[in-house]
């Protein structure tokens, strides 16, 4: 149960990727045919915003696993 708690971020990262990489796709190339520099870098912003805080969100999950198989290795070693 614990180590699903850990890829929910993971999961969710994704699914936003997938789900709204050709939206940001089509806004992008809708915003550099109208010239649109100040919309351009705003997007540009937001996504990597996004980016960055899934990259913590993936790190975190990543922790957090390495965590609970160091705690299940010590059990190990301590029983007989």
């Amino acid at each position: 149960m614990e180590q699903l708690r850990a890829l929910i971020p993971m999961i969710f990262g994704i699914l936003c990727y997938v789900l709204f990489y050709k939206s940001l796709k089509r806004l992008y190339i809708r915003l550099i045919s109208k010239k649109n520099i100040a919309g351009i870098f705003a997007v540009f912003f937001l996504t990597g915003l996004i980016y960055f805080l899934g990259f913590f969100a993936l790190a975190g999950a990543l922790t957090q696993l390495r965590k609970e198989r160091d705690q299940l290795f010590a059990r190990i070693a301590v029983s007989p």
